[in-house]
């Protein structure tokens, strides 16, 4: 299971003690949107395979690479709220079929 100490060795993020409360914030939100993601039921644990993908999309939400496009005249911000696509591609691998 995914939690702040993990997340932060992982991301090399130890001396950042001001993004801890962001981090723990931003795990069970995560956490919910794989499970739907892969159509994993919502009392079974996430694949340990998927914990540094986790720490990807962390990652994504921590820095400013959400920004997609700016205009600085007018002041037109055009905000990317999809991940890349190799977090997708991670993600992939573990989607179950969901039977009907």
């Amino acid at each position: 299971m995914l939690n702040l100490q993990k997340v932060k060795t992982l991301l090399q993020l130890e001396n950042e003690e001001s993004l801890n409360s962001y981090i723990e914030t931003l795990i069970p939100i995560l956490e919910d949107f794989v499970k739907d993601y892969i159509n994993l039921p919502k009392d079974v644990e996430i694949p340990t395979g998927l914990e540094m993908t986790m720490c990807k999309m962390i990652e994504f939400n921590l820095n400013d690479s959400g920004t997609k496009r700016r205009k600085i005249k007018d002041v037109d911000i055009e905000f990317n709220t999809d991940y890349p696509n190799y977090i997708y591609k991670s993600l992939n691998k573990y989607i179950r079929l969901r039977v009907l």
